[in-house]
């Protein structure tokens, strides 16, 4: 789970795909009570979001929340729940530990219809 929840490893394993849209070094944790967390990380200035996702939101531009607009936000629910939130879609991540060294990890995508 840690791997949602922070940046600094965006340079070596998505090198042309996240670490080339958000800017890592504006990272902004929030912690709340009982171990949940929100994380805020800035688009760079002049990015395209991802190259894997369409350039163009299939939201208007007056439904989308500045936040959406101008980068990352992602909030991590205690104790197996991990929510990126975005323009597109937001990805429902769980993590399942299985024994001491594994874990099943469950994706639900939820989004706009047609998208």
């Amino acid at each position: 789970m840690d791997a949602f929840q922070e940046v600094y490893h965006l340079k070596h394993i998505h090198p042309d795909t996240v670490d080339a849209a958000i800017d890592h070094r504006s990272a902004s944790m929030a912690l709340f009570p009982q171990g949940s967390s929100r994380m805020f990380v800035a688009a760079k200035t002049g990015a395209t979001k991802f190259t894997s996702i369409p350039a163009q939101s299939p939201l208007e531009e007056g439904e989308q929340h500045e936040i959406v607009r101008s980068g990352s936000l992602s909030y991590n629910m205690f104790p197996n729940i991990v929510t990126p939130i975005g323009a597109y879609e937001f990805p429902y991540l769980q993590f399942w530990p299985t024994s001491k060294r594994t874990t099943r990890f469950e994706v639900t995508f939820f989004s706009r219809d047609g998208v």
